[in-house]
This record gives C-alpha cells, structure tokens and sequence, in this order.
C-alpha cells in the first residue's frame, strides 16, 4: 500500500534556521514540500527577515524549465 505525502507550504525567512528546518523537513517522507513562502519589502526587493536581495535566489525548478 503506497502512503500518499502531504504537501506542504513552507515559510522562509532566508536564515539558517529556516534552512535546517527545510533541510530537516525534505527528509520526512510523509512529506512533500510544494512551495516556499517569502515576503519581500517593497521599494528594497529584499526578503524581510534577514534583508536578502530578492535577486539573490531562485527555483531550481523554475530554471530548469527555462533550459529546456
């Protein structure tokens, strides 16, 4: 019998904890972790918590598209 995950939104702040947090969760597998969640302040175009640049990071996925 195949268990079905869960899929679900993640918040991200950009920090370290929030990394090991995902880290920690991608390894659950119960759990599929279908999107991140980021705000980012308007005028700076950096996320809020920890002041990175919008820029700065992209979806592998999202890239990985855009190749093909």
């Amino acid at each position: 019998m195949t268990e079905k995950r869960e899929s679900v939104l993640f918040c991200w702040s950009g920090g370290k904890d929030s990394a090991m947090a995902l880290h920690v969760l991608r390894q659950q597998s119960d759990v599929h972790v279908a999107a991140l969640l980021t705000t980012v302040t308007e005028g700076y175009e950096r996320i809020s918590m920890h002041g990175v640049r919008r820029l700065g990071f992209r979806c592998r996925k999202c890239e990985s598209r855009r190749s093909a």
